[in-house]
């Protein structure tokens, strides 16, 4: 399942294009996001997907949504040395 922001719309964007300071931001509805079955208000596993483009390697990162003002999480691929 694609995680939503408060809008409803899919969290996804392309580093390159979309980030500031190098972060991707998004709200969240922590007490009301209900999507795949899930219960609103509780914590959340979640992860985070970079995708290689010939310069760097996939990255994945796990991470948990919680009820907090900011949640950081780290996704830094490595060198992709088979380009």
């Amino acid at each position: 399942m694609t995680v939503k922001n408060s809008d409803g719309i899919d969290v996804k964007g392309n580093v390159s294009n979309d980030a500031v300071g190098n972060k991707i931001s998004f709200a969240y509805s922590y007490d009301t996001e209900t999507s795949a079955g899930l219960t609103a208000g509780t914590d959340k596993s979640m992860v985070v997907v970079v995708e290689g483009d010939g310069v760097a390697a996939q990255a994945i990162t796990y991470f948990t949504m919680s009820r907090t003002a900011v949640v950081a999480v780290s996704c830094v691929p490595p060198t992709d040395n088979n380009a």
